[in-house]
């Protein structure tokens, strides 16, 4: 949800008339801006300001910018961009794996759900579609909030496999898990 901004330094040695006249990139997340700083002697600099948007998605950034030069033997340079773009609300953790739950029997576990930013926020509502699942939240404004989540064994046995939605007072930042069980006689 915020934007964030690197700069980088291409230094050329050879001819004074060389270029960078366009860079390129297949994800719009990205947006650059080229500034000349040097050309003499042989020698160009530039310094790239490479600024990525907030609307990028949260995950692992493995990109490429190709820098696009007036230089017959080398038209193409390619910039490797890396980075990870956490959220600004996760939980931890990321699965919750319930294991084996004898039928019509109930276990208990705790879910840590967390502001990235430390900003205070508040849970507004935790759904699951299916009723075997509890939730407990204290509804208070804070940067971290313990979860209590209640599973109820159903009578018959079987495989579980449900999401759980946790909705926050920030908008866009809600989360999503899984949890898994397994219901034993």
């Amino acid at each position: 949800g915020t934007s964030a901004s690197r700069k980088l330094t291409i230094r050329y040695a050879g001819r004074t008339d060389w270029k960078i006249v366009d860079v390129r990139s297949a994800n719009s997340s990205f947006e650059v801006d080229i500034n000349p700083l040097q050309r003499s002697g042989g020698r160009v600099s530039y310094e790239l300001n490479v600024h990525l948007k907030g609307t990028a998605p949260a995950g692992d950034l493995n990109d490429q910018l190709v820098l696009v030069t007036n230089d017959a033997r080398s038209t193409k340079i390619p910039v490797q961009v890396e980075g990870r773009i956490v959220p600004e609300i996760s939980v931890s953790p990321h699965s919750l794996v319930l294991g084996e739950v004898h039928s019509g029997k109930e276990i208990r576990k705790n879910l840590v759900v967390r502001s990235n930013s430390k900003k205070p926020f508040r849970i507004v509502d935790i759904r699951c579609d299916d009723d075997c699942f509890t939730f407990k939240s204290d509804g208070e404004a804070k940067p971290l909030h313990l979860v209590a989540i209640a599973f109820h064994a159903p009578e018959e046995a079987g495989d579980v496999r449900k999401t759980i939605q946790i909705e926050t007072d920030r908008g866009g930042s809600n989360v999503t898990l899984v949890a898994y069980a397994k219901v034993v006689p």
